[in-house]
Protein backbone atom coordinates (compact mmCIF):
# COMPACT_ATOMS: atom_id res chain seq x y z
CA UNK A 1 0.00 0.00 0.00
CA UNK A 2 2.83 2.54 0.88
CA UNK A 3 4.58 1.58 -2.82
CA UNK A 4 1.18 1.74 -4.75
CA UNK A 5 0.47 5.77 -2.67
CA UNK A 6 4.37 6.61 -3.25
CA UNK A 7 3.49 5.74 -7.03
CA UNK A 8 0.87 8.00 -7.07
CA UNK A 9 2.12 10.69 -5.54
CA UNK A 10 5.30 10.62 -8.00
CA UNK A 11 3.15 10.31 -10.65
CA UNK A 12 0.65 12.89 -10.24
CA UNK A 13 3.60 15.26 -10.25
CA UNK A 14 5.05 14.06 -13.54
CA UNK A 15 1.51 14.08 -15.11
CA UNK A 16 1.17 18.01 -13.82
CA UNK A 17 4.89 18.78 -15.47
CA UNK A 18 3.67 16.95 -18.98
CA UNK A 19 0.38 18.74 -18.83
CA UNK A 20 2.99 21.83 -18.03
CA UNK A 21 5.06 20.73 -20.90
CA UNK A 22 1.80 20.57 -23.43
CA UNK A 23 0.82 23.95 -22.30
CA UNK A 24 3.86 25.57 -23.29
CA UNK A 25 4.58 23.39 -26.42
CA UNK A 26 7.67 22.64 -24.73
CA UNK A 27 9.27 19.00 -26.02
CA UNK A 28 12.40 18.56 -23.64
CA UNK A 29 9.48 18.51 -20.96
CA UNK A 30 7.07 16.56 -22.27
CA UNK A 31 9.85 13.61 -22.95
CA UNK A 32 11.06 13.91 -19.87
CA UNK A 33 7.94 13.70 -18.12
CA UNK A 34 6.80 11.09 -20.78
CA UNK A 35 10.17 9.01 -19.45
CA UNK A 36 10.12 9.77 -16.20
CA UNK A 37 6.29 7.56 -15.98
CA UNK A 38 7.55 5.09 -18.01
CA UNK A 39 10.49 4.48 -15.69
CA UNK A 40 8.78 5.12 -12.64
CA UNK A 41 5.88 2.59 -14.07
CA UNK A 42 8.63 -0.07 -14.92
CA UNK A 43 10.47 0.73 -11.44
CA UNK A 44 7.06 -0.12 -9.34
CA UNK A 45 5.85 -3.28 -11.28
CA UNK A 46 9.90 -4.73 -11.04
CA UNK A 47 9.46 -4.11 -7.73
CA UNK A 48 6.33 -5.63 -6.78
CA UNK A 49 6.99 -8.95 -9.09
CA UNK A 50 11.06 -8.82 -7.44
CA UNK A 51 10.70 -10.51 -4.33
CA UNK A 52 7.94 -13.35 -5.88
CA UNK A 53 8.90 -16.89 -6.34
CA UNK A 54 12.41 -16.79 -4.10
CA UNK A 55 13.93 -19.16 -2.16
CA UNK A 56 16.17 -18.80 0.72
CA UNK A 57 17.62 -21.75 2.85
CA UNK A 58 20.38 -21.60 5.48
CA UNK A 59 22.23 -24.25 6.78
CA UNK A 60 25.44 -24.40 9.11
CA UNK A 61 28.12 -26.89 7.76
CA UNK A 62 29.26 -28.43 10.63
CA UNK A 63 26.65 -28.29 14.06
CA UNK A 64 27.67 -28.78 16.91
CA UNK A 65 31.17 -27.50 17.20
CA UNK A 66 34.10 -26.95 19.52
CA UNK A 67 34.92 -23.13 20.58
CA UNK A 68 37.85 -22.54 18.64
CA UNK A 69 36.49 -24.28 15.65
CA UNK A 70 35.13 -23.07 12.50
CA UNK A 71 31.83 -23.75 10.89
CA UNK A 72 30.35 -22.38 7.26
CA UNK A 73 27.36 -20.66 7.40
CA UNK A 74 25.37 -21.23 4.23
CA UNK A 75 23.14 -19.24 2.47
CA UNK A 76 21.32 -20.66 -0.84
CA UNK A 77 19.18 -18.49 -2.51
CA UNK A 78 17.06 -19.44 -6.05
CA UNK A 79 15.22 -16.80 -8.45
CA UNK A 80 12.02 -19.32 -9.78
CA UNK A 81 10.87 -16.51 -12.49
CA UNK A 82 12.17 -15.02 -15.86
CA UNK A 83 12.33 -11.54 -13.73
CA UNK A 84 16.08 -10.93 -12.73
CA UNK A 85 16.74 -9.45 -9.14
CA UNK A 86 18.97 -6.99 -8.96
CA UNK A 87 20.24 -4.89 -5.47
CA UNK A 88 18.72 -7.71 -3.57
CA UNK A 89 19.34 -7.63 0.33
CA UNK A 90 19.68 -10.37 2.61
CA UNK A 91 19.42 -10.20 6.29
CA UNK A 92 18.71 -11.55 9.72
CA UNK A 93 19.65 -11.32 12.80
CA UNK A 94 22.03 -13.58 15.09
CA UNK A 95 22.69 -13.81 18.83
CA UNK A 96 25.53 -11.59 20.63
CA UNK A 97 28.58 -13.15 20.76
CA UNK A 98 28.88 -14.70 17.25
CA UNK A 99 32.02 -13.78 15.44
CA UNK A 100 32.76 -14.17 11.26
CA UNK A 101 36.18 -14.86 9.60
CA UNK A 102 35.20 -11.91 7.54
CA UNK A 103 34.34 -8.52 9.01
CA UNK A 104 31.94 -6.55 7.26
CA UNK A 105 29.06 -8.28 7.46
CA UNK A 106 27.69 -7.82 11.29
CA UNK A 107 26.33 -4.86 13.16
CA UNK A 108 25.77 -4.94 16.71
CA UNK A 109 21.67 -3.92 17.57
CA UNK A 110 20.16 -3.44 20.84
CA UNK A 111 19.40 -6.71 22.73
CA UNK A 112 22.55 -8.34 22.53
CA UNK A 113 22.02 -9.32 18.89
CA UNK A 114 23.95 -8.60 15.79
CA UNK A 115 22.30 -7.80 12.72
CA UNK A 116 23.58 -9.70 9.61
CA UNK A 117 23.36 -8.29 5.81
CA UNK A 118 24.53 -8.67 2.81
CA UNK A 119 24.02 -7.91 -1.64
CA UNK A 120 23.21 -10.43 -3.81
CA UNK A 121 22.51 -10.23 -7.51
CA UNK A 122 20.38 -13.07 -9.34
CA UNK A 123 20.06 -13.53 -12.48
CA UNK A 124 16.53 -15.29 -14.03
CA UNK A 125 16.01 -18.46 -12.85
CA UNK A 126 19.74 -18.69 -10.68
CA UNK A 127 21.12 -20.06 -7.87
CA UNK A 128 23.56 -18.93 -6.19
CA UNK A 129 25.21 -20.11 -2.50
CA UNK A 130 27.48 -17.82 -0.50
CA UNK A 131 29.50 -19.06 2.58
CA UNK A 132 30.27 -17.30 5.00
CA UNK A 133 33.06 -18.69 8.19
CA UNK A 134 32.13 -18.44 11.28
CA UNK A 135 34.88 -18.45 14.71
CA UNK A 136 33.23 -18.52 17.71
CA UNK A 137 35.84 -18.19 20.69
CA UNK A 138 32.92 -18.91 23.06
CA UNK A 139 30.84 -21.87 23.84
CA UNK A 140 27.14 -21.04 23.98
CA UNK A 141 24.29 -21.47 21.80
CA UNK A 142 23.56 -18.88 19.03
CA UNK A 143 20.44 -18.39 17.10
CA UNK A 144 19.74 -17.09 13.86
CA UNK A 145 16.44 -15.79 13.44
CA UNK A 146 14.40 -13.32 11.72
CA UNK A 147 15.68 -13.48 8.31
CA UNK A 148 14.03 -11.74 5.48
CA UNK A 149 14.90 -10.24 1.99
CA UNK A 150 14.72 -6.53 1.18
CA UNK A 151 14.94 -4.96 -2.33
CA UNK A 152 15.15 -1.41 -3.07
CA UNK A 153 14.20 -1.28 -6.95
CA UNK A 154 16.49 1.02 -9.29
CA UNK A 155 15.33 4.28 -8.45
CA UNK A 156 15.08 3.95 -5.19
CA UNK A 157 11.72 4.72 -4.63
CA UNK A 158 10.00 1.25 -4.06
CA UNK A 159 11.55 -0.69 -1.31
CA UNK A 160 9.77 -3.70 -0.40
CA UNK A 161 10.73 -6.65 2.24
CA UNK A 162 9.61 -10.17 2.85
CA UNK A 163 10.48 -12.48 5.45
CA UNK A 164 11.82 -16.07 5.19
CA UNK A 165 11.21 -19.13 7.08
CA UNK A 166 14.79 -19.57 8.30
CA UNK A 167 15.84 -20.25 11.78
CA UNK A 168 19.47 -21.94 12.82
CA UNK A 169 21.06 -22.78 15.94
CA UNK A 170 24.48 -23.31 16.74
CA UNK A 171 25.81 -25.05 19.69
CA UNK A 172 29.94 -24.25 20.64
CA UNK A 173 31.40 -26.84 23.34
CA UNK A 174 33.49 -25.72 25.36
CA UNK A 175 36.99 -26.61 24.99
CA UNK A 176 37.85 -29.81 25.97
CA UNK A 177 41.66 -30.52 26.92
CA UNK A 178 43.45 -33.86 27.95
CA UNK A 179 43.61 -34.85 31.91
CA UNK A 180 46.67 -35.53 33.12
CA UNK A 181 46.28 -37.25 37.13
CA UNK A 182 43.28 -38.54 35.75
CA UNK A 183 43.98 -41.34 38.23
CA UNK A 184 43.15 -40.42 41.43
CA UNK A 185 40.06 -42.37 41.50
CA UNK A 186 42.12 -45.69 41.30
CA UNK A 187 43.10 -45.03 44.87
CA UNK A 188 40.43 -46.26 46.75
CA UNK A 189 40.08 -48.50 50.12
CA UNK A 190 39.93 -52.10 47.95
CA UNK A 191 42.54 -51.74 46.22
CA UNK A 192 44.47 -49.65 43.48
CA UNK A 193 42.16 -50.60 40.64
CA UNK A 194 39.31 -52.33 39.75
CA UNK A 195 39.47 -56.20 38.84
CA UNK A 196 36.68 -58.43 37.63
CA UNK A 197 33.91 -59.34 40.36
CA UNK A 198 33.88 -56.08 42.01
CA UNK A 199 30.17 -55.70 42.60
CA UNK A 200 28.06 -52.43 43.45
CA UNK A 201 24.62 -52.14 44.00
CA UNK A 202 22.72 -49.74 41.41
CA UNK A 203 20.41 -47.92 43.68
CA UNK A 204 18.73 -46.52 41.04
CA UNK A 205 17.76 -49.87 39.26
CA UNK A 206 15.18 -51.85 42.21
CA UNK A 207 14.17 -55.12 41.48
CA UNK A 208 11.98 -56.32 44.25
CA UNK A 209 11.72 -55.75 48.43
CA UNK A 210 12.02 -58.28 51.18
CA UNK A 211 12.29 -57.98 54.76
CA UNK A 212 14.64 -55.80 56.94
CA UNK A 213 17.41 -57.19 58.40
CA UNK A 214 19.38 -56.31 61.61
CA UNK A 215 22.39 -54.05 59.64
CA UNK A 216 20.56 -52.83 56.59
CA UNK A 217 21.32 -49.69 55.34
CA UNK A 218 18.79 -46.95 56.69
CA UNK A 219 18.68 -45.52 53.12
CA UNK A 220 17.42 -49.36 51.91
CA UNK A 221 14.52 -48.94 53.76
CA UNK A 222 11.68 -48.87 51.17
CA UNK A 223 8.45 -46.18 53.49
CA UNK A 224 5.75 -46.53 51.26
CA UNK A 225 5.81 -50.48 51.15
CA UNK A 226 6.58 -50.46 55.12
CA UNK A 227 3.84 -48.26 55.89
CA UNK A 228 1.47 -50.17 53.73
CA UNK A 229 2.51 -53.63 55.28
CA UNK A 230 2.77 -52.31 58.83
CA UNK A 231 6.62 -53.88 58.95
CA UNK A 232 9.98 -52.94 58.01
CA UNK A 233 10.84 -53.83 54.11
CA UNK A 234 14.63 -53.04 52.57
CA UNK A 235 14.86 -52.45 48.37
CA UNK A 236 16.64 -54.89 47.01
CA UNK A 237 19.22 -53.59 44.04
CA UNK A 238 20.49 -55.25 40.85
CA UNK A 239 23.85 -55.69 41.18
CA UNK A 240 26.16 -54.13 38.83
CA UNK A 241 29.56 -53.89 37.83
CA UNK A 242 29.76 -50.48 36.15
CA UNK A 243 31.74 -47.54 38.02
CA UNK A 244 29.88 -44.38 38.09
CA UNK A 245 31.15 -40.82 38.80
CA UNK A 246 29.18 -37.77 39.03
CA UNK A 247 30.88 -34.29 38.43
CA UNK A 248 29.05 -31.67 40.58
CA UNK A 249 29.77 -28.25 39.17
CA UNK A 250 29.38 -25.15 41.55
CA UNK A 251 29.35 -21.78 38.84
CA UNK A 252 30.50 -19.72 42.19
CA UNK A 253 32.99 -17.73 41.02
CA UNK A 254 33.15 -14.85 43.64
CA UNK A 255 32.84 -15.16 47.39
CA UNK A 256 29.21 -12.84 47.77
CA UNK A 257 26.72 -12.25 44.89
CA UNK A 258 26.99 -8.70 44.72
CA UNK A 259 30.71 -9.00 43.56
CA UNK A 260 29.19 -10.80 40.26
CA UNK A 261 30.91 -13.57 38.57
CA UNK A 262 34.83 -14.37 37.20
CA UNK A 263 33.94 -14.95 33.22
CA UNK A 264 37.58 -17.06 33.30
CA UNK A 265 37.31 -18.60 36.66
CA UNK A 266 33.33 -20.06 35.61
CA UNK A 267 34.78 -20.59 31.72
CA UNK A 268 37.65 -22.72 33.37
CA UNK A 269 35.74 -24.63 35.65
CA UNK A 270 33.30 -25.90 32.69
CA UNK A 271 36.10 -26.80 30.55
CA UNK A 272 37.21 -29.03 33.57
CA UNK A 273 34.27 -30.49 33.72
CA UNK A 274 33.91 -31.42 29.92
CA UNK A 275 37.40 -32.69 30.07
CA UNK A 276 37.04 -34.98 32.98
CA UNK A 277 33.68 -36.45 31.60
CA UNK A 278 35.63 -37.23 27.77
CA UNK A 279 38.19 -38.67 30.02
CA UNK A 280 36.39 -41.04 32.54
CA UNK A 281 33.43 -41.94 29.56
CA UNK A 282 37.04 -43.29 28.02
CA UNK A 283 37.90 -45.28 30.78
CA UNK A 284 34.44 -47.44 31.16
CA UNK A 285 32.74 -45.13 33.65
CA UNK A 286 29.33 -44.28 33.92
CA UNK A 287 29.23 -40.46 34.27
CA UNK A 288 26.71 -38.12 35.16
CA UNK A 289 26.90 -34.62 36.20
CA UNK A 290 25.19 -31.85 38.03
CA UNK A 291 25.34 -28.41 38.22
CA UNK A 292 23.77 -25.71 40.67
CA UNK A 293 23.96 -22.85 37.51
CA UNK A 294 21.25 -22.00 35.62
CA UNK A 295 21.30 -23.59 31.45
CA UNK A 296 19.79 -20.96 29.02
CA UNK A 297 16.15 -20.71 28.84
CA UNK A 298 16.01 -21.59 32.72
CA UNK A 299 15.73 -25.25 34.24
CA UNK A 300 18.90 -26.72 36.13
CA UNK A 301 21.64 -29.07 34.76
CA UNK A 302 21.05 -32.35 35.29
CA UNK A 303 22.70 -35.67 33.42
CA UNK A 304 21.57 -39.09 34.61
CA UNK A 305 24.87 -40.90 34.93
CA UNK A 306 25.47 -43.14 31.46
CA UNK A 307 28.22 -44.74 29.24
CA UNK A 308 25.98 -44.66 25.90
CA UNK A 309 27.68 -43.13 22.60
CA UNK A 310 26.13 -40.25 23.37
CA UNK A 311 26.54 -39.38 26.90
CA UNK A 312 29.64 -37.25 26.16
CA UNK A 313 27.48 -35.02 23.35
CA UNK A 314 24.52 -34.72 25.77
CA UNK A 315 27.16 -33.62 28.59
CA UNK A 316 28.40 -31.04 26.66
CA UNK A 317 25.36 -29.80 24.98
CA UNK A 318 23.97 -28.99 28.70
CA UNK A 319 27.68 -27.22 29.52
CA UNK A 320 27.44 -25.23 26.41
CA UNK A 321 24.39 -23.23 28.10
CA UNK A 322 25.20 -23.39 31.43
CA UNK A 323 24.81 -19.19 32.53
CA UNK A 324 26.97 -18.09 35.76
CA UNK A 325 23.42 -17.94 37.69
CA UNK A 326 23.04 -20.44 40.93
CA UNK A 327 20.03 -20.95 42.82
CA UNK A 328 21.55 -22.79 45.92
CA UNK A 329 24.55 -24.31 47.36
CA UNK A 330 26.15 -27.89 46.35
CA UNK A 331 25.20 -29.74 49.01
CA UNK A 332 21.62 -29.08 48.24
CA UNK A 333 22.42 -30.98 45.00
CA UNK A 334 23.16 -34.34 47.13
CA UNK A 335 19.78 -35.68 47.60
CA UNK A 336 19.83 -36.66 43.98
CA UNK A 337 23.08 -38.08 43.02
CA UNK A 338 23.45 -41.78 42.67
CA UNK A 339 24.36 -43.27 46.23
CA UNK A 340 27.21 -45.52 44.73
CA UNK A 341 28.72 -43.15 42.26
CA UNK A 342 32.24 -41.13 42.88
CA UNK A 343 31.73 -37.85 43.75
CA UNK A 344 33.85 -34.82 42.15
CA UNK A 345 33.56 -31.27 42.96
CA UNK A 346 34.52 -28.82 40.93
CA UNK A 347 34.86 -25.83 42.82
CA UNK A 348 37.15 -22.17 42.41
CA UNK A 349 35.89 -21.13 45.58
CA UNK A 350 35.89 -24.14 48.44
CA UNK A 351 35.63 -21.49 51.21
CA UNK A 352 31.95 -21.62 50.39
CA UNK A 353 31.59 -25.26 51.13
CA UNK A 354 31.99 -24.98 55.06
CA UNK A 355 30.00 -28.27 56.29
CA UNK A 356 28.47 -29.59 52.58
CA UNK A 357 30.56 -32.74 53.26
CA UNK A 358 28.27 -34.33 55.60
CA UNK A 359 25.40 -33.82 53.17
CA UNK A 360 26.85 -36.25 50.49
CA UNK A 361 26.63 -39.82 50.64
CA UNK A 362 30.25 -40.59 50.11
CA UNK A 363 33.23 -38.95 51.07
CA UNK A 364 33.52 -36.72 47.91
CA UNK A 365 36.60 -35.60 45.76
CA UNK A 366 37.15 -31.83 45.70
CA UNK A 367 39.35 -30.22 43.06
CA UNK A 368 39.97 -26.77 43.32
CA UNK A 369 40.33 -24.40 40.18
CA UNK A 370 44.11 -23.02 40.33
CA UNK A 371 43.69 -19.25 39.15
CA UNK A 372 47.04 -18.05 38.31
CA UNK A 373 49.08 -20.18 40.64
CA UNK A 374 46.81 -18.30 43.96
CA UNK A 375 46.34 -20.16 46.98
CA UNK A 376 43.51 -22.21 47.94
CA UNK A 377 43.18 -20.58 51.24
CA UNK A 378 40.76 -22.86 53.86
CA UNK A 379 39.60 -26.35 52.70
CA UNK A 380 36.70 -27.60 54.65
CA UNK A 381 36.64 -31.02 56.24
CA UNK A 382 35.34 -34.04 55.15
CA UNK A 383 37.03 -33.78 51.32
CA UNK A 384 39.45 -35.25 49.78
CA UNK A 385 41.30 -32.12 47.91
CA UNK A 386 43.11 -31.48 44.54
CA UNK A 387 44.43 -28.82 42.80
CA UNK A 388 43.41 -28.53 39.42
CA UNK A 389 44.42 -26.21 36.77
CA UNK A 390 45.32 -25.74 32.80
CA UNK A 391 49.11 -25.16 31.19
CA UNK A 392 49.48 -24.46 27.80
CA UNK A 393 47.67 -23.07 25.06
CA UNK A 394 44.73 -23.53 23.59
CA UNK A 395 45.66 -26.03 20.98
CA UNK A 396 48.55 -27.93 22.67
CA UNK A 397 47.15 -27.22 26.74
CA UNK A 398 46.23 -29.98 29.29
CA UNK A 399 44.32 -30.39 32.60
CA UNK A 400 46.06 -31.11 35.42
CA UNK A 401 45.57 -32.37 38.41
CA UNK A 402 47.48 -32.88 42.12
CA UNK A 403 46.85 -33.88 45.30
CA UNK A 404 47.24 -31.33 48.00
CA UNK A 405 48.85 -33.36 50.42
CA UNK A 406 48.91 -31.01 53.24
CA UNK A 407 45.31 -31.23 53.40
CA UNK A 408 44.85 -35.53 53.24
Amino acid sequence: MQGLSRLRNWALIFLILLGIGVRLSYPALIWGSLLALTLLVISFLWSFFALRRLELEAELSRNPITAGEETEFVLTLENRKPLPVFWLKVFCYFSGGIEFRESGYLENVPGNRQFFQDSVRLNWYQRVRRSYALAPAHRGRYRMDRSAFSYDGFLGLFSREQGADSALELIVYPRLYPVLGGDFLARRPRGEKMTRGWIFTDRSNIVGVRDYQSGDDFKKINWKVTARHNELKSDIYNPTLQKQVEIVLDVRTTDYRWEGFAPRRLEGLISAAGSLARHFLRRDYAVGIISNGVRRGGGDLRVEPGQSEGQLEEILKNLASLQPIFRRGVEELAPRLKGEAEIIILSSRPGLMADSADHFPARPYLLIQDELGEEPGEIPAGFRPYRCSFSGGDDDGCFSIEALTAHK
